[in-house]
């Protein structure tokens, strides 16, 4: 049985859900050969903190453990997490509240990029339609979010309200998330508001220290729900290194083809290497780790013989 009055949506309790609705992760077996998804929850989080702040540096080899302590404790609702990602900087709120009011096809840019490369979508598994069913169960059910409170989650850019939002039955996904995650990182004064949600939705399993989410909350919710989309094409976003060729590399360059030459012209060629051979002297010399140099000495081409 949960205890609804106590849910409360904040930064946190947003990223619980979201990591719930990622992409299928490798299997043991394929991380043991050496694959990665790219989609870890730490990874996650940072593609969320650079839609607050762009510019955030890549975590160095030395810094990859308290990225991952940080994002555990912002998870569990224990502050804003490792402070490279910049969520409790107060300058960082106050530049994406701006961008988002001045540049919010920007912004909305990135949360597609964001929910094309980590979240399940568009699948038979319905994470994404889970996902925010979810979020809308979490904003009725937080009594401290008054039903005129606006969230910048209509595709334009204008603002709606709660009790409007939770009326729709069609929502954009991409706008939807980005008017929530701008709520909770600006709006939302301390991400410890959701400690008890989380130790509801990820109550302690024995013998392992990892609090996985069991609430089911989406799935359990009998809203009706149809789900509208934002692509990449949208908005031009270019794909990336790894999307290119599958290797992580630039695109190989395309160099035209070498024409086949046809048959009469591959007979005149073969002649011409019969009848007037080239003579090439070629000269070697041994260098002192074994290695031999060579180069041209003499050329001459053989006069045509009468």
């Amino acid at each position: 049985m949960d205890n609804r009055n106590r849910w409360k949506l904040c930064g946190g309790t947003f990223f619980i859900l979201i990591s719930y609705a990622r992409k299928q992760m490798p299997s043991k077996g394929e991380m043991y050969t050496g694959k990665k998804s790219g989609i870890t929850e730490p990874e996650t989080l940072m593609s969320l903190a650079r839609i607050v702040t762009p510019d955030i540096e890549e975590p160095t080899s030395l810094e990859n453990k308290s990225m991952r302590d940080g994002t555990s404790d912002f998870k569990a609702c224990r502050g804003w997490g490792w402070r490279q990602f910049l969520l409790g900087d107060m300058a960082a709120k106050k530049s994406f509240d701006e961008r988002i009011k001045n540049d919010y096809q920007g912004c909305l840019a990135q949360m597609t990029e964001f929910t094309n490369k980590y979240l399940d979508l568009r699948t038979d598994t319905h994470k994404d339609v889970f996902l925010v069913k979810a979020l809308l169960e979490l904003l009725d059910a937080d009594g401290t979010i008054d039903g005129d409170t606006k969230f910048y989650a209509e595709k334009s850019g204008e603002t709606i309200t709660k009790d409007e939002l939770l009326g729709q039955s069609t929502i954009c996904l991409e706008s939807f998330l980005l008017g929530l995650w701008h709520y909770c990182i600006v709006e939302v004064k301390k991400n410890s508001i959701g400690q008890e949600t989380y130790k509801e939705w990820c109550p302690p399993t024995e013998g392992n220290n990892e609090r996985p989410y069991e609430a089911a909350i989406g799935e359990n919710s009998n809203r009706e729900l149809k789900l509208t989309y934002c692509y990449p094409s949208d908005f031009d976003i270019p794909k990336e290194a790894d999307e290119k060729d599958g290797s992580g590399s630039p695109e190989s360059e395309v160099i035209d083809a070498i024409p086949e030459p046809d048959e009469q012209s591959a007979q005149q060629s073969l002649e011409q290497t019969i009848n007037q051979p080239k003579v090439f002297n070629f000269h070697f010399e041994q260098s002192g780790k074994g290695t031999q140099i060579g180069f041209v000495e003499n050329y001459y081409e053989k006069d045509e013989e009468d």
